[in-house]
């Protein structure tokens, strides 16, 4: 089950359908293995909108994870552009 939940995500990933890992996948039993959190749509919007409001064109990550959430981050404030 694991793999089938990976590969699905890589899938969407390949896809940069962000927008699909985020509503598929927000209450899957198994998303901890690859985010330690996973925000919903709505908190991906309200990091958009206050990113641009406060200038910021980059988030800083510390790599210690899969870098999931950094790539769902930038594809969804990239849009604000």
């Amino acid at each position: 089950m694991a793999g089938n939940f990976i590969n699905c995500v890589m899938s969407f990933y390949k896809e940069k359908n962000w927008k699909a890992i985020v509503s598929r996948y927000h209450d899957h039993p198994e998303r901890n293995k690859l985010l330690w959190v996973f925000p919903a749509e709505e908190n991906f919007e309200f990091l958009r909108e206050n990113l641009f409001k406060l200038g910021c064109d980059s988030v800083l990550s510390i790599g210690c994870g899969s870098g999931l959430l950094e790539w769902v981050i930038t594809e969804a404030t990239d849009s604000m552009a």
